[in-house]
């Protein structure tokens, strides 16, 4: 960074915000997805607290797998056996503090109050992701 001129960190910053934006759409799929598939009973009806969780605790996981990895050759083997236990304990967790009032209520609290970070977000990495398209066209 010492040695890069403001419009390369510049482009550097749009880069890293569109595929931050790629990322949070791909992360966005799984909710949707389920929402589909599913019966509007099970996951539609509560699809902001049952969302919010799912993804809450998808990304948690990912974040523990991922700190697991401390060199290229210690790969856990263990962590990718346990991975469909954990995913079908995430499920149960998402569909079960749904039904809890008072946690339901904590989680879509949370999430009305991160919708103010979208004012943000959403501007910026439009913005970065014309300036990515138009630096790969040209």
């Amino acid at each position: 960074m010492y040695f890069l001129s403001i419009s390369e960190i510049l482009t550097i910053f749009a880069y890293t915000i569109a595929t931050n934006l790629l990322e949070s759409l791909l992360v966005l799929l799984a909710p949707i997805t389920l929402s589909l598939l599913l019966p509007k009973k099970w996951f539609c009806d509560a699809f902001v607290v049952r969302g919010t969780t799912l993804v809450m605790l998808g990304l948690g996981y990912m974040m523990y797998f991922a700190t697991r990895f401390t060199d290229v050759n210690d790969y856990p083997a263990a962590m990718i056996k346990l991975t469909p236990y954990v995913l079908v304990i995430i499920l149960l967790l998402v569909f079960l503090l749904g039904r809890i009032g008072f946690l339901s209520r904590i989680i879509e609290a949370f999430a009305n109050r991160a919708v103010i970070l979208l004012y943000l977000s959403i501007p910026a990495s439009i913005i970065s992701l014309v300036i990515v398209i138009i630096r790969n066209i040209t």
